[in-house]
C-alpha cells in the first residue's frame, strides 16, 4: 500500500468521524467523536504538511476538550414525579415523543394492569419517563425506560435504579429490548437471562 493511499485513508477516517459526530443526539458523545475526528484530521494535515488544517483542527480539539471538561464539572440535580395512566401530561408526553419511543420500544403500549409511571426530572426538566408494572412478588416488568435525546447519557438510568432512587427494591425485567436499548441496559447493570429477558437483580 502506497504512502499516498495511507494518507488518503486517514483523511477519509477523519471525515467519517466528523460526519458521525453531527449525527449524535447526546452532546457529550458529539464532543467526544468530534474530538477524535479533529485528532485524526490533525494527523492527516501534519502528514501532508497542510498548516491551515493543522491550526483549525487543533483549535477544534481544544474547544471540544474544554467543553468536555466543563460537562464533567456539572452536577445534575435529579428528582422524580410519580403519575398515573390517567395523567393528561403523560398522554401528551407519549404522543409528542411517540416516533422516537417506537424506535427503541416498538411494542410498547400502556399496560392494562395497574402500572407505575415516573417522570425523571433533571434540573427540573422532564428528561425521562419510566413505566412498569408488578409482575410478581418483588418482580417488576419494565414497560418503558425512555430518555429524551439530549439527556441520553445513562445518568437517568443510574439514578432510577440506584438504592436511593424512586423505584422499589425489586428485581426488574425487560422483555426483548431493541438493539439500540441493549447497550444502555448493560451499562446500568442488566444481564441477559437464558430465556431472552434482560434482568437486573435486586441490589
Amino acid at each position: 500500500m502506497s504512502r499516498a493511499l495511507v494518507y488518503e485513508l486517514i483523511g477519509y477516517l477523519g471525515s467519517a468521524l466528523v460526519v458521525t459526530a453531527l449525527l449524535m443526539t447526546s452532546l457529550r458523545r458529539l464532543r467526544m467523536v468530534s474530538l477524535a475526528g479533529a485528532l485524526v484530521f490533525t494527523t492527516y494535515a501534519t502528514l501532508i504538511g497542510a498548516v491551515p488544517l493543522i491550526v483549525v483542527n487543533v483549535s477544534i480539539m481544544a474547544i471540544n476538550a474544554w467543553s468536555l471538561y466543563r460537562m464533567s464539572q456539572v452536577t445534575d440535580y435529579f428528582s422524580f414525579l410519580s403519575t398515573g395512566p390517567e395523567s393528561a401530561y403523560l398522554r401528551r408526553f407519549l404522543e409528542f415523543h411517540g416516533a422516537d419511543i417506537a424506535n427503541y420500544f416498538p411494542s410498547f403500549s400502556m399496560p392494562e394492569s395497574d402500572c407505575r409511571a415516573i417522570f425523571v426530572l433533571r434540573d427540573l426538566v422532564p428528561a425521562g419517563l419510566w413505566i412498569g408494572h408488578e409482575s410478581g412478588p418483588d418482580d417488576w416488568q419494565v414497560d418503558l425506560d425512555y430518555a429524551i435525546p439530549r439527556f441520553r447519557d445513562s445518568k437517568i438510568g443510574r439514578y432510577l435504579y440506584s438504592p436511593g432512587g424512586p423505584l422499589p427494591k425489586a428485581t426488574f425485567k425487560v422483555a426483548a429490548p431493541s438493539q439500540g436499548h441493549i447497550a444502555y441496559l448493560r451499562r446500568i447493570g442488566f444481564v441477559e437471562s437464558p430465556d431472552g429477558w434482560f434482568v437486573r437483580p435486586e441490589s
